[in-house]
C-alpha cells in the first residue's frame, strides 16, 4: 500500500468516526426524553435525524469495503490518479458528513 492508499483510509476512518458520534448523540436524546439538548429533535424529527447518520455511515462503509476488496484483487496496483481522485470526492463526503453531524447536534450556523 503506498501513502495516498491508507490517506485514503485515515479520511474513511475520520468519517465513520464523525457517523458514530452523531448517532451516538441521538441514541442519548433519545434515551433522555426529558431533557431538552436540541428543542428541534423532538418526536417524529429525532426518528429522521436518527435514520441519517445510520444511512450516512452505511453508505461509507460499504464503499471502503468495496474499494478495499477492489484494490486487494488488484494487490493495490491502482494508478495514483485514481487513488487521488478518490481521495477527493471521499473528502467532500467527509465535509458533507461533518455538517450533517453537526446539524444532527443542533449546531446553527449563523454570521
Amino acid at each position: 500500500m503506498t501513502g495516498s492508499v491508507i490517506l485514503l483510509f485515515i479520511i474513511y476512518l475520520l468519517e465513520l468516526l464523525s457517523m458514530i458520534v452523531a448517532i451516538g448523540y441521538v441514541v442519548c436524546l433519545y434515551m433522555n426524553k426529558t431533557a431538552i439538548y436540541n428543542k428541534h429533535l423532538q418526536g417524529n424529527r429525532l426518528k429522521v435525524a436518527a435514520m441519517l447518520p445510520v444511512i450516512w455511515f452505511i453508505y461509507v462503509y460499504t464503499d471502503a469495503y468495496v474499494v478495499y476488496l477492489a484494490g486487494e484483487g488488484v494487490q493495490w496496483h491502482v494508478p495514483e490518479s485514481s487513488v487521488w481522485l478518490k481521495i477527493i470526492m471521499q473528502s467532500l463526503s467527509l465535509v458533507g458528513g461533518l455538517i450533517l453531524a453537526l446539524f444532527v447536534m443542533g449546531c446553527k450556523f449563523e454570521r
